[in-house]
């Protein structure tokens, strides 16, 4: 709905009204003209100015002329910015028959404000300078060019609504209702494809995510983007159409979607098998690929083993010398991405290039890795001891047994005392280990065991050289050369600086143009690396072939599968339910002298039975899988003392499942241990932060779905034990659209894809059964605390008749008399639930703790 102010409806029809009788534009403005009492000795006067806005429409559309040209000339020159105003507004108003070749003319001569009109009528379906000018016009622009008068201008744009960048964003994020017009949604998707030029992180990002959002109601906009977009010589632009698609393909599965996107993807990107050289463009492209594949829906056109990295592409030749990078340098008019990229004091170099690409070896691919013999050990473990409970039991006694020779050896060399009983004792252990693991293998894997695990085992492995991994400084040069390369230099660029917020080490919110072509410098040159070289194995792992986005760490920047975090927060307060926190923590009012006391008078171990079901008020029944609640008093500020907390109550509810015959096993151990420390102990949902997606869970590989974690600290050796829930971690840096970053807690893709499992993108933090039903929930707590919940029928078909669930309690009580640590009184309750097939079961234990005067509270005097 558009409304017009009455002073505006006035000045149109007192300007329709004067001329209405008149033929001739050229004597409007005469001496016996209509409108002559517009013009003053000092031009147009101020109190008609709204009636000379109003005519730079009405002239165009009756007499075919622009108002400028029969304005005389004194008014010309003494109001060109009254005039510029004028036909500013104009643009917006005037009839689309009224747009003339002069028209454009004029526009192009505008000084202020072109841009920001341009975006005002950009999605007006039959406006002829809507967005498809605006397309046209930066199609045809290279890159520099490009950057130098449109990215420039976008950076220094607001995301913020009371922008045309903001309302044009907020409009495609949460405009959208079912009778939007299709040509208005295009036209809006086309000019946000133009942001993406911005190095404005936070314009660039908020506009992915609102594509992304237009592409889920709008499913058929997409292909007539890639069409258009598929050759675009900025890589920023492509990269992210690309991630508004996939994002909008992991939100909505749609069966239809896949197959078409997937069969658009193939045939712009990787039918030749030479996609462009962007890691995470082709990463977001082979992602619609695999998801299409996942649900069987690929387009029968589509070859998957042609969408699958490494690609073709020129292997990278660094034969960039220092002299040369400093010409280019030179020649371009300033240092500034010299010193960045090339200088070991430089942001980009240091945080960027040198950790990115020591993640490559030298060695292509073209040639075997040597493995050295701790990688071949590893292989070993991996291939032949896998997590068959017999032999890794029986290796790792063996492992332990075969570091004896070493010891004793280094016993001899100090000279220290090793009798010969003791020695010979040591020998024939070593002896026995080995042999009852030899007894566990086939005759093929003795044979490994020889060649792979006992040179390592027996200390009598041969020296092998490394693999060299790339030349840091040469790869330096190489960006920096390519960047320069793009089109950058300081005249064109004048003020090319980056902003950032807040002082941090962190990518600025405003990375300067010279940045952006570091970037794309870059992402270039990792592509050519993982086409061609092999990646490095971590912590002395395994080489192998790159396979996804998330082998090169912390390189995504943006997750496009979850939306702003606005939207977030109102979906997670949906899901908060009262029913879900009992037994609740609660505090109760405690006088000062009776404060060191308090901790003492109650156990929250003996609620464990009661802890670990929770019934909705539909009379639904649900099992936790983890839960964190915590409740806090704190001194009044005038009270504070050393920190100011009074009282605090906490309990972590953790949970795993295991194997009901190892159990016992399992639960003897953990009665042994004197305390659980929440930092070492690795019982809390395993953590997934800033590699892979949160909507990529459970079907894509970046996402780990092994069932069985083999830990011999937390439970005893050869015993497996399997993670129920996850922990999904976004921080801001690496999505400026959410200054804030998310976390969200999700079923382990074991689980999610033993049950069938599906995110309801709605609603965040659940997730349904293929009927539909909810059946995993995630629900904040008021005060910071989380809750997972399995529904119980669920639970009971994930389990069967061989697994169950085991939980751990941590819970403490805590007291600071005065708000300091020097009288501070604590509980400590731990304990351990389980299902014995019958009736739950429950071990529990506790310890009291006091300082100064409160020791006499826990029993310490």
């Amino acid at each position: 709905m558009i409304r017009f102010s009455f002073q505006r409806f006035q000045d149109f029809l007192m300007g329709d009204t004067l001329v209405a009788d008149h033929k001739d534009a050229g004597t409007l403005f005469s001496d016996s003209g209509p409108l002559q009492f517009i013009i003053e000795e000092r031009g147009i006067s101020w109190q008609w100015r709204g009636l000379f806005e109003a005519l730079s429409s009405i002239i165009p559309e009756k007499f075919g002329c622009k108002l400028v040209d029969i304005l005389p000339d004194e008014a010309k020159t003494q109001n060109s910015l009254e005039i510029n105003d004028g036909f500013v507004e104009s643009i917006k108003w005037r009839e689309r028959k009224a747009f003339t070749e002069r028209s454009l003319e004029l526009f192009n001569k505008l000084v202020q404000y072109p841009l920001e009109v341009l975006l005002e009528i950009s999605i007006s379906s039959d406006h002829p300078w809507n967005a498809k000018l605006l397309h046209r016009h930066l199609a045809r622009c290279k890159l520099p060019e490009r950057d130098a008068f449109w990215t420039v201008w976008l950076n220094e744009q607001s995301a913020e609504n009371y922008s045309s960048v903001g309302r044009l964003i907020d409009w495609c994020l949460s405009g959208q209702v079912p009778h939007t017009n299709r040509e208005n949604q295009f036209l809006a998707a086309l000019t946000l494809c133009w942001f993406f030029t911005a190095s404005n992180r936070i314009i660039r990002d908020k506009a992915t995510k609102a594509l992304s959002s237009l592409f889920i109601v709008r499913a058929d906009i997409f292909p007539d983007l890639l069409e258009r977009f598929r050759d675009v010589d900025d890589l920023y632009v492509l990269e992210r159409l690309l991630a508004a698609a996939y994002g909008a393909s992991c939100r909505c599965q749609e069966r239809g979607r896949l197959e078409s996107y997937s069969r658009l993807v193939f045939k712009y990107i990787f039918a030749d098998n030479t996609p462009r050289l962007g890691l995470l463009l082709r990463d977001y492209a082979f992602g619609i690929i695999e998801l299409a594949r996942y649900h069987d829906v690929l387009a029968p056109e589509v070859d998957f083993d042609l969408c699958k990295p490494p690609y073709q592409s020129k292997r990278v030749c660094f034969n960039i010398t220092e002299e040369k990078v400093k010409a280019v340098a030179k020649k371009a008019g300033g240092e500034e991405i010299l010193d960045s990229a090339t200088n070991w004091m430089g942001d980009f170099a240091r945080y960027e290039i040198e950790p990115m690409v020591n993640n490559f070896l030298s060695v292509p691919l073209s040639e075997d890795v040597p493995l050295n013999s701790e990688q071949r050990l590893r292989v070993f473990e991996k291939e032949v001891i896998g997590d068959i409970r017999e032999r890794i039991i029986a290796f790792s006694r063996l492992r332990t047994n075969a570091h004896i020779p070493s010891y004793v050896k280094h016993l001899l060399e100090l000279q220290k005392y090793a009798s010969k009983s003791h020695i010979d004792c040591w020998k024939k252990d070593m002896k026995t280990a080995e042999e009852k693991f030899l007894l566990l293998l086939s005759d093929e894997e003795k044979e490994r065991f020889e060649n792979e695990a006992a040179p390592v085992l027996y200390d009598r492995a041969e020296e092998i050289k490394e693999p060299k991994h790339i030349d840091t400084a040469a790869a330096m040069r190489w960006v920096a050369n390519r960047a320069y390369r793009m089109g950058w230099t300081a005249k064109r660029f004048a003020h090319d600086r980056s902003q950032r917020y807040a002082y941090s080490r962190d990518r600025p919110i405003i990375e300067r143009i010279g940045k952006k072509y570091q970037w794309l410098a870059l992402d270039e040159l990792l592509c050519r690396l993982a086409d061609n070289n092999w990646l490095a194995g971590e912590y002395s792992g395994i080489p192998r072939c790159y396979s996804c986005s998330t082998d090169v760490s912390f390189y995504r920047d943006i997750d496009p599968t979850i939306i702003e975090e606005k939207e977030l927060r109102e979906q997670r307060n949906r899901t908060s339910q009262d029913w879900a926190s009992q037994p609740i923590i609660t505090l109760p009012k405690v006088a000062e002298d009776e404060l060191a006391a308090w901790p003492f008078l109650d156990d929250p171990a003996r609620q464990l039975k009661n802890m670990i079901e929770r019934q909705d008020n539909t009379g639904t029944d649900w099992m936790v899988l983890y839960e964190y609640q915590v409740a806090t008093k704190k001194y009044p500020k005038e009270q504070r003392g050393e920190h100011g907390l009074r009282q605090q109550e906490f309990r972590f509810l953790m949970s795993v499942v295991v194997r009901k015959d190892e159990i016992k096993d399992i639960i003897n151990l953990l009665k042994t241990k004197e305390k659980f420390e929440l930092g070492s102990l690795r019982w809390e949902p395993r953590n997934m932060t800033g590699e892979a997606f949160l909507y990529e869970a459970p079907w894509r590989a970046t996402w780990p779905d092994s069932k069985w974690k083999f830990n011999n600290w937390d439970v005893p050796e050869g015993v497996g034990i399997a993670y129920p829930v996850w922990k999904y971690n976004w921080e801001s840096p690496l999505d400026a659209s959410l200054p804030n970053g998310f976390n969200t807690y999700l079923p382990a893709p074991w689980l999610a894809k033993e049950l069938k499992l599906s995110p309801k993108l709605n609603q965040t933090g659940c997730w349904t059964a293929p009927n539909g039903e909810i059946v995993f929930r995630e629900i904040a707590g008021e005060k910071g605390g989380s809750l997972c919940l399995l529904r119980k029928d669920f639970a009971a078909q994930l389990l069967g008749d061989d697994l169950c669930i085991l939980w751990l309690l941590i819970a403490e009580r805590n007291a600071w008399p005065g708000g300091s640590n020097d009288n501070a009184a604590w509980r400590r309750s731990e304990g351990l639930c389980w299902h014995d097939g019958k009736n739950l079961k429950t071990v529990t234990w506790k310890r009291d703790n006091g300082n100064g005067t409160s020791a006499k509270y826990a029993g310490k005097e």
